[in-house]
């Protein structure tokens, strides 16, 4: 808790969370702290500490044959489509991401729910102040503290989605359509123009890894959203 800080020494805070940039301001705001005190941990250096799970290439096999047998729509995503075309590794990363599309969620929740191939299936809720998307806008599926799903909301022509404390845009015609690629002997998809998208994500320049990566270098940052009534709810 914050409030050990008033009853402690310390030389420095590192602050690793998605939310870092509001901790930083509610430490500086709130509790007095000094900026030469607080130190924004790079999200890059957490992936690079990180091991991958057990079993965990089965459990991501179950969930794309689950989703081709059900006609579910998705596509690998964020760090996962980006170390797939650097490295074709999907869990070179903290996790791995897929997106899927809001229009799909109640739908995929049955599936995952009545499947009984995983044993938690979390969902990350959050009020936000965005009509479009609005209160307890269910923004990810977790399943088994490994696969992410990025739910995806079609407002007009561009999809939105919530990383942290942020709300990310993409024009609809980058994630429109996909392909297939074999991966560990299994086809998966990703979007057709996954150059456009990932330069829409991480700027031109991300086929190159950046050192001290935070979640508030995202290209494509719409709005940022306030830490309302956050919460995960297990469904399974």
């Amino acid at each position: 808790s914050p409030s050990v800080l008033k009853k402690t020494k310390f030389d420095k805070v590192f602050i690793a969370s998605m939310w870092s940039k509001e901790i930083k301001k509610k430490l500086e705001k709130n509790f007095k702290i000094s900026k030469s005190k607080l130190y924004v941990f790079p999200i890059s250096k957490i992936h690079g500490l990180s091991k991958k799970k057990r079993g965990w290439f089965i459990k991501f096999k179950k969930l794309i044959n689950l989703f081709n047998k059900n006609k579910i729509y998705y596509y690998l995503d964020h760090s996962s489509l980006l170390g797939f075309k650097r490295k074709k590794d999907i869990y070179s990363f903290n996790d791995i991401d897929l997106g899927v599309d809001y229009e799909q969620l109640k739908k995929i929740k049955k599936i995952l729910k009545n499947s009984k191939k995983f044993k938690k299936i979390e969902c990350g809720i959050i009020d936000i102040n965005k009509k479009f998307l609005g209160k307890k806008f269910n923004y990810q599926l977790t399943i088994d503290d490994l696969i992410d799903l990025q739910i995806k909301k079609k407002v007009n022509n561009y999809y939105y989605w919530v990383v942290g404390s942020n709300i990310l845009r993409s024009k609809f015609n980058l994630l429109e359509k996909h392909k297939l690629v074999i991966y560990k002997n299994i086809k998966i998809k990703i979007p057709s123009k996954f150059e456009n998208y990932l330069s829409d994500l991480y700027g031109k320049n991300w086929i190159k890894p950046q050192q001290n990566w935070t979640y508030d270098n995202y290209c494509n940052i719409y709005s940022k959203i306030k830490f309302i009534n956050f919460k995960t709810k297990l469904i399974s």
